[in-house]
Order: structure tokens, then C-alpha cells, then sequence
């Protein structure tokens, strides 16, 4: 499970790396993470960098599916797509395996104890 776990850290590593690296606009970028605008578009709010690639992904994942319609103000995913470029680590898509082989392996390990 180590060395799984080992890998696993590996791919998330090299993805968050990926998505920083996409942040065209250099003035977002600070030593603490990323600015990115609040959701009525007035102030700006440092996300660290776990934080900002989880958003990222959420707002990549939920536009492709068409979670997310013009309509949708509470989310305003433009927010996180106009800073970034698009670029996701090549890994990516490795993810969905690894976390079903991670869930087979040891279910408490990855999800907890239901009870």
C-alpha cells in the first residue's frame, strides 16, 4: 500500500504542479497561491494551492458536463478558467484507476470506516 500510496502522491504532485504552471495571468500568482476573484466578482481571496488545483478541477470537470450553465451565478466558474490555460498533467486521466485499485485495496484506507 506504501509504495500504491507512494505513486498515487506522485500523480497528484505532478498535476498540481501542471495546473499552477497554467496560470497565464502572472499578477494572480503570489507566494501564499492564487488570487481568485469571490463569487460576486468584487474582491479577490488568496487560495492556496491544494485548494485553487482541487477548485480548478471541479470547475474543468463540472463545464465539461454541463454542470454549469450561464445562468449558474453562485459558482461563476469563469473565475478559475480565465486564469489558467487548460493544461492538465498528462496523468490525469491515470486517477480514476488508481483511486478504483486504491478502493479495492483497502477500502477503509481510502474512504474510511462507514460505520
Amino acid at each position: 500500500m506504501i509504495a500504491f500510496s507512494n505513486i498515487l502522491e506522485d500523480i497528484y504532485q505532478r498535476l498540481r504542479q501542471t495546473i499552477l504552471d497554467s496560470v497565464w495571468v502572472i499578477s494572480k500568482r503570489t507566494s501564499s497561491g492564487i488570487l481568485v476573484k469571490d463569487n460576486q466578482l468584487v474582491s479577490e481571496n488568496i487560495e492556496n494551492p491544494d485548494e485553487f488545483t482541487g477548485n480548478v478541477l471541479r470547475t474543468l470537470r463540472n463545464t465539461h458536463h454541463g454542470y454549469l450553465t450561464r445562468g449558474d451565478q453562485s459558482f461563476r466558474p469563469s473565475r478559475y478558467l480565465s486564469l489558467i490555460d487548460g493544461n492538465t498533467s498528462d496523468d490525469f486521466p491515470t486517477l480514476s484507476l488508481a483511486w478504483l485499485l486504491a478502493l479495492l485495496e483497502s477500502p477503509e484506507a481510502l474512504i474510511g470506516n462507514p460505520s
